[in-house]
């Protein structure tokens, strides 16, 4: 019984958590132009998404933005973490004595400055459509690689 409840307890957790999407109250990625080539990308979650999972989505974004620009690769220049965090307090009180707790709660954010190249692909660099390839089953193993929400597919085959 017990094993249930964890195993209940688990999916739902994890279906609170940012999913892969555009900005919005919840989380998610966002990306600024500085030069036709060159991004600040990023991506927030909520206090449910693990940094492992944000790291993913922010690569995965910037793959997806590369091939949207016109670009094969891209190079992160730049990048740093960037969580954030808020307090959850609860406040009990009966007649005679009030009582609470607080507990912060911490947000995984990252974001990255990237440089897209075409044609050859520079050292160190990432080749977008392959990050796609990889990545995808994480972001959303119902969508293949590549291809956005109603959209059709980047990713060369």
């Amino acid at each position: 019984m017990r094993s249930r409840i964890a195993g209940v307890t688990c999916v739902l957790l994890v279906a609170c958590a940012t999913p892969y999407q555009r900005a919005d109250l919840m989380g998610g990625f966002d990306e600024t132009p500085f030069d036709e080539d060159r991004w600040l990308v990023s991506f927030y979650g909520n206090a449910y998404t693990t940094p492992d999972n944000v790291r993913t989505y922010l690569h995965y974004r910037c793959a997806e933005l590369t091939l949207e620009k016109g670009y094969t690769s891209f190079l992160v220049v730049e990048g740093e973490q960037a969580d954030s965090a808020s307090v959850w307090t609860t406040v009990s009180a009966n007649s005679t004595t009030a009582f609470g707790s607080s507990q912060i709660i911490t947000h995984p954010g990252r974001q990255v400055v990237i440089k897209m190249f075409k044609g050859e692909k520079p050292a160190g660099a990432y080749d977008a459509a392959g990050v796609l390839r990889l990545l995808g089953p994480r972001v959303d193993p119902a969508r293949p690689p590549g291809v956005a929400e109603g959209a059709a597919s980047t990713v060369p085959r």
